[in-house]
């Protein structure tokens, strides 16, 4: 039987380990790939003085037979104390390092220049905030007119929107506290992180529930951006799949048109047709719970064997899980499939 800990590391604000956290009685962690912040972290322990809520961060391990799996860094949000029965507790709350850009925002006037590769320019952003520890992989594709950033913009949103611009996803920090971003690859060619099966035990069955939504949905994607010189690019993408029952094949035109600023003309074909594929489509939603697994990251791909729902595995994108920081506790799994219409 594996014997689980584990173990939190306290660091400095120069992210050097100055001690380890004694006392914690319990905790969760989890991610969500739609949250502003998508690691967070609550731990209840006797109290502690060692701590420096303003400037210290913990590192989470996952300790299995001797094996640690780090879990994330968490910067320290806030703490209550609580008595009960003459013991004093801590209840501490964390957010991933990507609160470091969310919390920041530009005090002077500063120019992402024409020329610049649009992931220098967002590593140029993130080092103003203090973040080296940068994971992106490199992108010759250069802004192509001068961008003012005006007093006060937020950080995070101007790098996720840089990326956005070249296809890539929106930062996120890892379990080191490394911040990454990678060019964006549909969930059908990913390949399969995780496999969960219902038939040996130890799944808990899935609460399951399916919705459709097929109201308001639109079947042409019109984007345009005013290139340098003032020439207009467009991107079109129109669903005229006739087994589409939203397609122009079988509806009425219901077009989608907006213009943006900054998009190369390959950048505005990949927003266009991310965004008809997203549309034409509906999702089944997933919630299951499983022993403890540390290796979980965002988006990873699960493939479900639960023959109580379905005759053959289904793949699912999972999209949250939380996990209880207790050996014997349960991790919930939240995932979502692409069920085309």
């Amino acid at each position: 039987m594996d014997k689980i800990s584990f173990r939190y590391d306290l660091l400095n604000r120069h992210g050097i380990k100055i001690g380890e956290l004694d006392g914690v009685t319990s905790g969760k962690i989890s991610y969500g790939d739609f949250r502003v912040i998508k690691r967070s972290a609550q731990f209840i322990l006797k109290e502690s003085r060692e701590i420096d809520l303003l400037r210290d961060t913990i590192k989470l391990y996952f300790v299995s037979n001797g094996v640690e799996t780090p879990l994330g860094v968490f910067h320290l949000q806030g703490a209550e104390r609580r008595v009960q029965d003459g013991v004093c507790t801590q209840e501490i709350s964390g957010l991933d390092k990507l609160i470091i850009l969310e919390r920041d925002k530009f005090t002077s006037r500063f120019l992402v220049a024409s020329g610049e590769t649009y992931v220098g320019a967002v590593k140029r952003i993130m080092h103003t905030s203090g973040l080296v520890s940068i994971e992106i992989p490199d992108n010759d594709v250069q802004v192509e007119q001068d961008k003012e950033i005006a007093v006060g913009t937020n950080k995070r949103l101007l790098c996720n929107e840089l990326l956005r611009e070249i296809g890539y996803n929106s930062l996120w920090a890892d379990v080191h506290g490394v911040m990454r971003s990678e060019p964006y690859i549909e969930p059908s060619r990913r390949d399969v992180g995780h496999v969960y099966s219902s038939r040996g035990g130890g799944v808990v069955l899935p609460d399951f529930r399916e919705s459709l939504d097929l109201d308001g949905r639109h079947n042409v994607f019109v984007r345009a951006s005013l290139a340098e010189g003032g020439e207009k690019r467009v991107a079109v993408y129109e669903n005229s799949d006739p087994l589409s029952p939203i397609s122009t094949a079988n509806k009425m035109r219901s077009v989608d048109y907006d213009e943006i600023e900054g998009f190369s003309q390959d950048a505005l074909d990949s927003l266009v047709r991310r965004m008809g594929v997203e549309s034409g489509t509906i999702y089944s939603h997933l919630r299951f719970g499983t022993a403890l697994s540390p290796s979980h990251g965002g988006g990873d791909i699960l493939l479900c064997d639960f023959p109580e729902l379905w005759e053959t595995p289904r793949r699912f994108t999972e999209t949250a899980w939380e996990m209880e920081l207790a050996a014997g506790g349960v991790m919930w799994h939240d995932g979502r499939r692409v069920v085309r219409v």
